[in-house]
């Protein structure tokens, strides 16, 4: 939901996180069926929008584009931009830091 995604970028934000890479759930394999099973046992009400968001392993293409134009939209709102595929060392390689 764009609402869910406004919130965790608000957070990142106030937690002065740099990069955020957002793309949506890759169910392959022995994951679907189980991730679908997940949801029927806690989020039944999930159920139906995931299976038919998902044909095969991947969600649908609309949804995918649908993400990043949100997740880019956001990135500019709140200064986050996209974690580069191969990030320069930083000064806190090596270590995790801690949104708390």
């Amino acid at each position: 939901e764009p609402d869910q995604l406004e919130q965790i970028y608000q957070q990142a934000a106030r937690a002065g996180v740099e990069g955020i890479i957002a793309w949506p759930l890759n169910l392959r394999g022995k994951v679907k069926p189980a991730f679908i099973q997940f949801l029927r046992e806690k989020f039944p009400a999930l159920v139906a929008p995931y299976t038919g968001l998902f044909h095969g392993s991947s969600a649908s293409p609309s949804y995918t584009s649908q993400m990043l134009e949100i997740t880019a939209e956001l990135g500019k709102k709140y200064g986050i931009s996209k974690i580069p595929r191969f990030a320069p060392e930083t000064k806190t390689a090596g270590r995790q830091t801690s949104l708390f």
